[in-house]
C-alpha cells in the first residue's frame, strides 16, 4: 500500500528474511486499522471505552505535585461550572452533567479539586502519659 524499501537481513534464498524496514505512514496506518478493530470487536459501548481508556492510558491521572492518583472527574474540569444541587455541574461542551463524570474534553484544574484534610490529633497532657 506505502512505497518503502525493504531491507533483508537473510541472505540465504530458503531462509525466510529476518526483518523489514518499514515507512512511518505504514506504520501509522497499522496502528490505526488495529484501534478501528478494536472499537469493531467490542461494540459494547462501556467495553470500547474500557479498552480505549487502557489503551491510551487516560484511565488515572498522575498528579506529579501532590503525589497521588487523581480519577478525573467534571467536578476538576477547567471548563466546568458548579451547580446549586452541589450534585452536578454546568459544562459548556457537554451541558449539565453529573460531577462523577468526564468526557474527551476533559482539562484538569488544579485549583478546582480541594485536598483532604488530615485528622488532627487530640491533645495529651502529661497526665495521660
Amino acid at each position: 500500500v506505502f512505497p518503502c524499501e525493504v531491507s533483508v537481513f537473510a541472505t540465504d534464498s530458503s531462509v525466510t528474511p529476518a526483518a523489514y524496514s518499514v515507512s512511518v505512514p505504514a506504520l501509522a496506518a497499522l496502528l490505526i486499522m488495529s484501534v478501528l478493530l478494536i472499537l469493531e470487536v467490542d461494540s459494547d459501548k462501556k467495553c470500547v471505552s474500557i479498552v480505549i481508556h487502557n489503551v491510551i492510558g487516560v484511565k488515572r491521572m498522575k498528579d506529579k505535585m501532590l503525589g497521588g492518583n487523581i480519577s478525573p472527574k467534571c467536578e476538576y474540569c477547567e471548563f466546568s461550572t458548579p451547580t446549586n444541587d452541589g450534585d452536578t455541574v454546568l459544562c459548556p461542551k457537554k451541558g449539565v452533567v453529573s460531577k462523577d463524570w468526564y468526557c474527551k474534553k476533559y482539562k484538569y484544574d488544579i485549583f478546582k479539586r480541594e485536598p483532604k484534610l488530615h485528622p488532627t490529633a487530640p491533645e495529651f497532657s502529661k497526665s495521660d502519659f
